[in-house]
């Protein structure tokens, strides 16, 4: 392992700061509650979900004496549910949250809710839960026969090189961002919630991804856009999409502001979680989401790629574009000049304000884009392979009668007659895929042998399948060469499925075109599973939770309530 050259201090802390010299003999730990009994019994009752009229009986009915000395409750410092709130509430927390309203022209005085970037990551760099898994500097990691090795991010060329751009002694904090909206209710009304989260990089993947670690903390609550209403004489589908769009625009670029400040460029001292105090420079890295996530937050139009320029009738292709350029379009936003040609949107982007560039915020999407996306598109370029040979049933047969092995849950049913997968699902399908498919393919006592030219048909649809679903997942030079091996070997036999792919179907869709980026990806900023987008859906968890526990009404301030409460014990 090299080391980052010693003569940039690069990490190193400006001065020491301890904790426990700057309490008192008497600081209590588990303030604001008495005792060790007194804070256990509160996160009982709230995690449990106990209604505070049952809490309230729970003390009125008087079930324990309060003189009695083996009296359990009688050390608690709270009597009900009110009381017992009001204690919840005086717990330390994450940074305090702040209101704003916009105007869509549709819905007046829209209210959206948001925290100081920087506070937040002062917040997270000072927890001592992630004291062991914090990283300062970067790194470049080789295996036994010297090849470069990439996973977590620290491990990547990135990070190297934004280093050697500060000054000697200071300490760079990635910025991670997460965004996706979601549906607050299940099975009626249509409410909604649009969550923008974030951490920082110096914590490892493995914690910073750990849903129960909490590493990830919500700094935005973003309105959500109002629905288009049709039939408004002077006021367009299209004008709407582009007013709503730009109000978005606008409160990401207050969100963001104090990462493009003076002071942020400048470097500012931070506490940090093994109590030291270090000269730190947050820098936004990357962005979390979905392909439909990604064109608003760059203000593109669907089926372009968000990260070059690929013509969307190439999108199939595997020729290379040049990345988008974001400095010309801000120049013909300016100008008042039409971008629509280039498939971008005529708004200002908050992006481009970032001194990285928009292109560079990307990521690959493992959820969206090779399990919901190529893995379930391949099963059905599978399906049509086999109907068309007469062996779907063979497959039917064989998929049914998976047995179970550890890390993988056999399906018990023939895939197509399950109508919605999750992503865990379509994971374990990429495991098995193939043998199943070849297993099909092979000649039993149902069908007539296949002929030589169907033999020749069924290795090339084997390795067409084969090559997709090999692509990923774990990262060296010689990996990463793989990968593009397999992409390229994957477009020479793609013409195979095609034809018997519908009339007028094709593969110019975003989503295979996403994959050609991957190895760029993880030479720059590591492994690919880090950056998933898995942890949004895990994530939403917590908020949806705060919203159950509301009453429904103007529910927003309550689910921001409920949702500091909960994180306030979590970290505890």
């Amino acid at each position: 392992m090299q080391a980052f050259p010693a003569e940039f201090r690069a990490g190193d802390p400006t001065r020491v700061y301890l904790f426990h010299k700057k309490r008192s003999s008497t600081y209590n730990f588990l303030h604001p509650f008495v005792s060790a009994l007194d804070y256990k019994l509160a996160r009982f009752l709230y995690s449990s979900h106990v209604p505070k009229h049952r809490i309230d009986e729970f003390f009125r009915d008087n079930i324990f004496p309060t003189n009695s000395v083996s009296n359990p409750t009688s050390r608690i410092s709270f009597r009900s549910a009110y009381t017992l709130y009001n204690q919840i509430d005086k717990m330390p927390t994450a940074p305090s949250w702040h209101e704003g309203n916009v105007n869509f022209r549709l819905a007046l005085g829209t209210k959206f809710y948001y925290r100081h970037i920087i506070d937040c990551i002062k917040y997270l760099l000072r927890q001592r839960a992630y004291k062991d898994s914090l990283v300062w500097a970067p790194v470049q990691e080789k295996n036994a026969a010297g090849e470069r090795i990439y996973h977590e991010m620290h491990t990547g060329s990135w990070w190297w090189e934004a280093q050697e751009e500060l000054p000697v002694g200071g300490t760079l904090i990635p910025v991670l961002l997460a965004s996706d909206g979601s549906h607050l209710t299940n099975y009626s009304g249509d409410k909604k919630i649009w969550p923008l989260y974030m951490t920082i990089g110096n914590i490892t993947s493995g914690v910073r991804n750990s849903p129960s670690m909490n590493a990830w903390v919500p700094i935005a609550i973003l309105p959500t856009i109002p629905k288009r209403v049709n039939h408004i004489p002077g006021y367009s589908i299209e004008t709407q999409e582009a007013e709503s769009l730009q109000v978005i625009h606008h409160i990401l670029a207050r969100i963001l502001r104090p990462l493009t400040e003076t002071k942020c460029q400048l470097g500012i001292e931070m506490i940090c979680a093994d109590e030291q105090i270090r000269l730190c420079f947050p820098r936004l890295c990357c962005w979390l989401a979905d392909y439909m996530e990604n064109a608003t937050l760059h203000g593109l139009y669907n089926n372009v790629c968000t990260i070059c320029t690929v013509p969307a009738k190439a999108l199939g292709d595997e020729d290379k574009y040049p990345d988008r350029d974001h400095q010309t379009y801000a120049e013909a936003y300016a100008n008042s000049d039409s971008l629509h040609s280039e498939g971008v949107k005529f708004v200002d982007n908050a992006l481009w304000t970032l001194p990285l560039a928009p292109p560079d915020l990307v990521r690959g999407d493992l959820l969206h884009n090779i399990y919901l996306g190529i893995i379930e598109h391949m099963m059905d370029w599978i399906q049509g392979f086999l109907t068309h040979h007469n062996r779907l049933v063979a497959f039917d047969f064989i998929w049914k009668r998976l047995p179970p092995y550890p890390s993988f849950k056999p399906p018990g049913k023939a895939y197509r007659s399950i109508t919605q997968w999750t992503g865990k699902e379509l994971r374990d399908v990429g495991k098995v895929i193939l043998a199943s498919f070849a297993a099909a393919l092979r000649r039993n006592s149902d069908q007539e042998r296949p002929s030589g030219d169907q033999i020749q048909e069924f290795n090339q649809a084997i390795l067409c399948i084969r090559y997709l679903s090999d692509f990923c997942l774990i990262h060296t030079g010689k990996t990463i060469g793989y990968m593009n091996y397999y992409l390229q070997s994957f477009h020479r036999y793609k013409d195979l499925v095609k034809e018997i792919l519908e009339e007028k179907s094709h593969f110019n869709f975003p989503k295979i075109h996403l994959i050609s980026h991957f190895s760029d990806q993880i030479s720059k900023y590591g492994s690919l599973p880090q950056y998933s987008t898995e942890i949004c859906e895990s994530m939403h968890k917590e908020l949806k939770d705060a919203y159950h526990r509301s009453n429904k009404v103007d529910a927003m301030l309550q689910i921001l309530q409920n949702y500091t409460r909960s994180h306030a014990f979590a970290m505890r």
